[in-house]
């Protein structure tokens, strides 16, 4: 009888074959680690880019409402200079929406440090 031959008897046969299946065992193993360590790094990098497109936007949200404030800020200095809007008859509730602005501020900067 011939050694190799899967009916044969020889070992050789058996013992190629099986370590072709346990290679093949070993590369899949391997590309599924490789695989999920993959997932979980893309997990972890979108979850830290969502945050920070987060904080980018409330940022940006902030730095908005600054210039509104600064636009009008300077349009009441603009009147009060031209003389059609006197200084005294601004009350101190003009200033709350700064303060909100500022509490917004210090929010965002809590976030990022």
């Amino acid at each position: 009888m011939w050694r190799g031959h899967p009916c044969g008897g020889g070992t050789s046969w058996h013992s190629s074959s099986l370590d072709e299946f346990v290679a093949r065992q070993q590369v899949v193993i391997a590309r599924y680690n490789a695989a999920e360590a993959q997932v979980q790094i893309k997990e972890a990098v979108t979850g830290v880019s969502r945050e920070f497109a987060e904080l980018t936007s409330a940022l940006a949200q902030a730095e908005e409402r600054t210039e509104g404030m600064e636009a009008r800020v300077s349009a009441i200095d603009r009147l009060v200079r031209e003389g059609l809007l006197d200084a005294g008859t601004l009350s101190s509730p003009e200033s709350a929406p700064m303060d909100d602005v500022e509490d917004q501020l210090a929010l965002l900067e809590r976030e990022l440090s």
